[in-house]
């Protein structure tokens, strides 16, 4: 009995394990679009969009507060914090919001290949 279930094994075949296939150079824009088209949608998209042009935004205004800052006479730039606390405050803005944009592209690329993963298996 021991010789025929072994003989049963070798007959079964083993679908499951397929040879890896390697394409190298051979990523294109098809297959980029084909991966983010399994992410978050249109929505995820809107708002790295808006977090990207805000970013972009607060690094202008912090060459904007500086210039008009400048252009004050020496008396009135010490006497008042307006324009340091809009230069400041453009800054950590600033930096908030790129981490925002990092933080929201890793999570369109994670949620994407996640998707794409569940949907293949």
């Amino acid at each position: 009995m021991k010789t025929e279930d072994k003989s049963a094994s070798k007959e079964k075949p083993n679908d499951l394990v397929v040879p890896e296939m390697t394409l190298p150079d051979k990523v294109t824009l098809k297959d980029l679009l084909n991966l983010l088209s399994f992410g978050p949608g249109i929505c995820g998209f809107l708002i790295f969009a808006f977090v990207c042009i805000t970013g972009a935004l607060l690094q202008l205004a912090t060459s904007f507060t500086l210039a008009n800052w400048t252009t004050q006479d020496l008396e009135e730039q010490q006497r008042t914090f307006m324009y340091p606390g809009y230069f400041i405050g453009a800054i950590v803005l600033y930096v908030i919001f790129t981490m925002l944009r990092a933080i929201i592209a890793f999570w369109i690329v994670l949620s994407s290949a996640t998707n794409l993963h569940n949907k293949a298996v």
